[in-house]
């Protein structure tokens, strides 16, 4: 006579420890968001800056849009880190592809 054993009841991941830590990265990433980025998406104040080079409109919002795919992936970069789900040989090759460039141009004299 074979006996089951209950499983344990699977828990949500957002009541674990790694859970909890990318849901305060993503509440503490939304003052910044909320107070540089969302103007700029949004376009607040558009009769302020009617004079501009809409190439500036262009870099600017790129730089919105980039700075917001930071602060996702970085939040999901710690959670990734805490619980090491999806993290197989070979999957840091992006990483390292996107790395290189940022650390040379955030350690080069020549910025601008």
């Amino acid at each position: 006579m074979a006996t089951s054993v209950d499983s344990p009841q699977a828990r949500s991941w957002w009541t674990t420890l790694p859970g909890a830590v990318l849901l305060v990265a993503m509440i503490r990433a939304l003052p910044a968001w909320w107070l540089v980025a969302w103007p700029v998406l949004t376009v607040a104040d558009p009769a302020r800056h009617a004079g501009h080079n809409p190439f500036v409109y262009v870099y600017v919002y790129a730089h919105a849009l980039g700075g917001t795919c930071m602060l996702v992936f970085g939040s999901l970069n710690l959670y990734i880190g805490a619980t090491r789900r999806w993290l197989r040989p070979g999957c840091s090759a992006p990483a390292w592809v996107g790395a290189r460039p940022a650390i040379l141009a955030s350690t080069t004299i020549a910025r601008g």
